[in-house]
């Protein structure tokens, strides 16, 4: 159904101004429908324009490419559109041989379009923060939330909080949301420990693994955040725990920013739940529990390499690996060795004893705290360096060439050195 007809001159003139900003009539149409909806799939926006899906379909790709809209993926994909003022921000940067002309209306355009706007619906927007102290409280609110939520859920949980959701009212609550297309996703530390509990709650949810995970956070339907703190004080309970809940867009937006960080870095759970598994029980993986073996196997791994060598490494472990990386049997080949490792000063004298050596590159990310070695047909990991005595894993064949995909990617998407 096209624009009501009673507003369709208002969104003929809104539209008509948004061309300016370099959009065009349809993509300016497409925005104009994502801003004064909730979120909303493609085939919902074509019915509210009365314009074919495959011209809606084009608008949406473009409006994403601008950074103009949000996406939701699920079936179907829902899109929102960014609130008026930053989304016109952006058109300005990009125009800018317009950006005079352009800044001049920008304040009355952003209102007429706030105006029209309809927030999406979910848990009220607070003025506020509340505290929460009390466990059965916090529960409550969590189930809450989830009952309400129309979209998707992202929580990081911690073994003791797996162990709530295994089973229970929590449980039962987020297989209900699963029922409403709502996505549920999960990012805890995978250990030997709850990596049973992990494969199980898998068949129903989407998790990842992440070695350390700095807060308790849940998003839900991006319009209501949790953050957990822990106040260090212990009761019979286990260890107090503080929260913050509250649906102001800000702390909501932060929330989401780090949620998402830590999402993209985490692992598939599967490889994790391999590793663990690593032994008679699991084909090309092999287990190494003594210090010199791990050394040896690092060797191993420079001496038959035949492609680039990726490492990754907390500063503790860096200087063993690139001695025995240094031999001569990579750099004799023409290969490289890419290093990712931590930035702290331990790291930068490392790094500067081996600068001037061509066969050597390195990149830093705070996140490198994982110790893992691989020349494509052979791949050695400690996801926890802290876990030495638990065992190194060295992979060979197709699980080798996924693990060193991994690191190759996570070298590449970090800070140049």
């Amino acid at each position: 159904m096209p624009l009501e007809s009673q507003t369709e001159e208002n969104y003929e003139q809104l539209a008509e101004e948004l061309c300016q900003y370099g959009l065009t009539r349809n993509q300016s149409e497409t925005y104009i429908s994502l801003t004064r909806s909730s979120w909303s799939s493609a085939l919902e926006v074509a019915k509210l324009t009365g314009k074919h899906h495959e011209e809606v379909y084009r608008s949406i790709d473009k409006l994403r490419e601008l950074g103009l809209i949000s996406v939701m993926p699920g079936r179907p994909t829902r899109y929102l559109a960014l609130p008026p003022d930053q989304g016109l921000s952006l058109l300005i940067e990009l125009e800018t041989q317009k950006v005079k002309a352009l800044k001049k209306k920008q304040s009355d355009l952003a209102k007429k379009l706030e105006s029209i706007r309809i927030e999406h619906k979910g848990v009220p927007e607070q003025k506020g923060f509340r505290w929460i102290a009390d466990n059965a409280l916090s529960v409550s609110m969590f189930m809450s939330a989830i009952n309400e939520a129309h979209f998707k859920i992202a929580t990081t949980l911690t073994t003791r909080e797996l162990e709530m959701v295994s089973s229970g009212n929590i449980f039962r609550t987020l297989l209900e949301a699963q029922k409403r297309n709502v996505e549920v996703e999960i990012l805890t530390r995978v250990t030997t420990s709850n990596a049973e509990l992990v494969q199980n709650l898998a068949k129903q949810f989407t998790i990842r693994h992440r070695g350390m995970i700095p807060a308790g956070l849940a998003v839900f339907d991006q319009n209501n955040a949790r953050l957990v703190f822990q106040s260090g004080e212990h009761d019979d309970q286990g260890p107090n725990m503080i929260e913050i809940w509250s649906s102001n867009k800000r702390f909501v937006d932060c929330i989401i920013s780090l949620n998402s960080e830590l999402w993209e870095s985490a692992m598939d759970i599967s490889i994790i739940l391999e590793l663990i598994k690593a032994g008679s029980n699991v084909p090309h993986i092999e287990l190494f529990k003594d210090r010199h073996s791990v050394m040896d196997v690092i060797a191993k791994i420079a001496l038959e390499a035949n492609k680039d060598v990726y490492v990754v490494s907390d500063s503790k472990h860096l200087n063993e690996i690139l001695r025995i990386l240094n031999s001569g049997s990579v750099s004799n080949k023409k290969l490289k060795v890419h290093v990712l490792t931590q930035a702290d000063g331990d790291s930068a004298t490392l790094v500067s004893k081996y600068a001037s050596n061509s066969s050597f590159g390195f990149r830093y990310s705070e996140n490198a705290k994982m110790v893992a070695v691989s020349s494509g047909s052979r791949c050695m990991i400690l996801p926890e360096p802290s876990l030495l005595n638990e065992g190194i894993y060295v992979a060979t064949g197709a699980r080798a060439s996924i693990l060193g995909i991994l690191l190759k990617d996570l070298y590449n998407t970090a800070v140049e050195g």
